[in-house]
């Protein structure tokens, strides 16, 4: 019994400006679990009012917020269904809302209509490998993050374990323009910054974005302010240049498929006479990926939605094991199709450890069972390949 007695948790650790605190893992022994959650419990208490405080400040300003279970998993389940399509927006609505839930966590709600002055809210992040937060990619990471914004003044800045976060504003117009070209969080040239710039579904419904912000914690690291201004500021000219360019370039790459594979198909017509059937040949590589990647997000509309209580995990596990049995092998690629269902039909979204989890269950389950990829590639060879269909 005596090996058992509670000895308080492990101290936590001075990293700069935050405190980092030990979070519990498999393999801990019992009583330091048990400490590590009383601790959690007690700090949460401890910053009830300054999470009243801060959302209080915030929606003066105009900003919209949602919350989170702070004690649930790591802090980032959002508490409401439709966080996004109804955020709080007024000084009664966080009263209430934080009196019946008052161990949360806060985030401002981002993406078009949600910046103070109604325009389109862009969450920018520095973003540190998660395996080494403290690294070489951390400080890599924030040099990004101040190229990209040069010339910007105190825009909203915090930090959390992964690095440095900004709220910064675009043109309503640029948004839209845009908004389809830039799901990828990724900016080239810039290694580790994030900019989650938000939009609208297929159906024209918001899609749900936001930024988690102080004094909020998630995984034993409360979030500090930088700089705490409600200002937001306009994205430089040469950033959304950047970005603009990131855009028209992926629509040409999408462009550049297509010609290639009408190209293909035209170089296949003229020798339908003596290769009768062959497998995909190499100069169709591009156009087979494009269909099977197609096909696959086209599936999504008869897997989805994914709604929290209704089928929600079910729905998205189907959308990863359809991934998966196509075919998608780059552990990459199968993110970055993953996170498409996330945008358009998960409410709430998926976190990025989640979906790695699910895609990781994906492949487990369906092991080298690829029957959908079979399907596709003749699907693909039927429709748009097999030489005598054309004679």
């Amino acid at each position: 019994m005596d090996e058992l007695q509670n000895t308080g948790p492990p101290e936590p650790v001075r990293r700069g400006r935050l405190l980092v605190h030990p979070v519990h893992t498999p393999g801990f022994p019992p009583c330091d679990s048990i400490s590590i959650l009383e601790d959690r419990v007690e700090r949460m208490r401890g910053r009830r009012q300054r999470i009243l405080d801060e959302a209080l400040r915030l929606v003066s300003a105009g900003f919209k917020l949602a919350l989170t279970d702070s004690l649930e998993g790591d802090g980032r389940k959002p508490q409401f269904k439709r966080w996004h399509l109804d955020p709080l927006s007024t000084e009664v609505g966080v009263r209430d809302a934080l009196a019946h839930r008052r161990d949360s966590n806060l985030m401002v709600v981002t993406g078009p209509g949600m910046a103070p002055d109604g325009s389109w809210l862009v969450h920018l992040e520095a973003d540190a490998a998660k395996d080494d937060p403290w690294g070489p990619s951390r400080a890599l990471a924030e040099e990004s993050l101040a190229r990209f914004l040069a010339g910007v003044g105190e825009a909203p800045r915090w930090e959390s374990r992964r690095g440095l976060h900004t709220l910064v504003s675009v043109p309503d117009k640029f948004g839209r323009a845009f908004h389809a070209e830039l799901k990828s969080h990724s900016v080239p040239g810039f290694p580790g910054l994030d900019a989650i710039f938000g939009g609208f579904k297929p159906d024209g419904v918001r899609k749900a974005t936001s930024a988690m912000v102080p004094p909020s914690e998630t995984d034993g690291v409360e979030r500090v302010w930088v700089f705490p201004t409600t200002v937001v500021a306009r994205l430089p000219e040469h950033a959304l240049n950047i970005l603009a360019t990131l855009a028209f370039g992926r629509v040409d790459e999408a462009e550049a498929v297509r010609q290639a594979w009408f190209a293909a198909r035209a170089a296949r017509r003229a020798l339908r006479a003596v290769e009768d059937d062959e497998d995909v040949e190499e100069d169709e590589t591009d156009a087979w990926h494009a269909f099977r990647r197609g096909t696959i997000i086209h599936d999504f509309e008869q897997i989805g939605p994914a709604i929290s209580g209704r089928g929600g995990h079910d729905a998205t596990f189907r959308a990863a094991c359809s991934i998966v049995s196509g075919g998608v092998e780059d552990e990459e690629e199968q993110r970055e199709l993953l996170q498409i269902f996330n945008d358009d039909y998960c409410s709430p979204p998926w976190s990025k450890d989640e979906l790695t989890h699910k895609l990781e269950d994906a492949n487990r389950v369906v092991g080298g069972d690829r029957a959908k990829e079979t399907r596709l590639e003749k699907m693909f060879k039927r429709r748009y390949w097999t030489p005598w269909t054309l004679r």
